[in-house]
C-alpha cells in the first residue's frame, strides 16, 4: 500500500502538508449568536462536500459551511486543532468539528481501501475533563478548495460533537481531541477557547 497524503481538517486552508486547518461556517440567516442545531448540522454534514465547493468558487458565498478565511465569532463550529485560540458566543448551537481525508488513487485498492481506512478511523473530543458524544458522517467526496487539488477525487469522513444552548459557560474551555489513524497513528492534542456574552 503507498502512504497516502492523509490530512487533518480544522481552522483556516493551510496547503497540502500533512496537517491541514481549514474554516469555520457562517450561520445562515441567523442573527450573532443565535446559530441553530440546523446551522450546525449544515456545518457539520457540509461542511467538506457542498460548502467546500461553494466557497471554492466564491469565498465571499453568505450562509455556505465551508473554509471563510476569518472564523466568525457567532460560528457555530468550534475549531479543535492546535493555536485556533478563537472565541465563540455563548448562544445557540455549536458542534466541535473535525475530518479525515486523502486520495484514494495513493492506494493500491483505490476507493475501497481508503474508505476502510476511512472508516476504521476513530475520534474522541473532551471537553473540561468531560466526554463528548461524537457522531461521523458518512464517506463522502471532498472537493479539495485549492484549485491545484480540484481534480484529485479526495474522500473524507467527519467526526462531530452538538453541543446544545446552554452547555457552554462564559469563559476559557479546554478542547481535547484523540484520534486514530490507521495509517499515520494516533495522535493527542489540546487546546483552549474562549466563551462570550454576545
Amino acid at each position: 500500500m503507498r502512504c497516502g497524503i492523509r490530512q487533518f481538517l480544522a481552522a483556516a486552508v493551510a496547503g497540502a502538508a500533512f496537517v491541514v486547518a481549514l474554516s469555520s461556517t457562517i450561520a445562515s440567516g441567523a442573527s450573532p449568536g443565535t446559530q441553530t442545531r440546523g446551522d450546525a448540522e449544515a456545518a457539520f454534514q457540509g461542511f467538506f462536500t457542498g460548502g467546500a465547493s461553494i466557497r471554492a468558487y466564491n469565498p465571499e458565498a453568505e450562509g455556505a459551511p465551508g473554509v471563510p478565511i476569518e472564523p466568525p465569532l457567532d460560528s457555530a463550529r468550534i475549531y479543535p486543532l492546535p493555536d485556533a485560540e478563537f472565541e465563540y458566543c455563548q448562544q445557540g448551537w455549536h458542534v466541535v468539528m473535525l475530518g479525515l481525508f486523502d486520495d484514494p488513487t495513493l492506494y493500491a485498492g483505490g476507493q475501497q481501501e481508503l474508505r476502510e481506512l476511512l472508516w476504521a478511523a476513530t475520534m474522541e473530543f473532551i471537553l473540561d475533563g468531560a466526554p463528548l458524544e461524537v457522531e461521523r458522517t458518512a464517506i463522502k467526496r471532498f472537493q479539495h478548495p485549492l484549485p491545484e487539488f480540484s481534480e484529485v477525487p479526495f474522500i473524507v469522513v467527519n467526526f462531530g460533537a452538538f453541543l446544545p444552548p446552554g452547555s457552554l459557560t462564559l469563559g476559557t474551555h479546554e478542547l481535547r481531541t484523540l484520534g486514530h489513524d490507521p495509517v499515520f497513528g494516533d495522535f493527542d492534542f489540546t487546546v483552549s477557547f474562549t466563551v462570550v456574552a454576545c
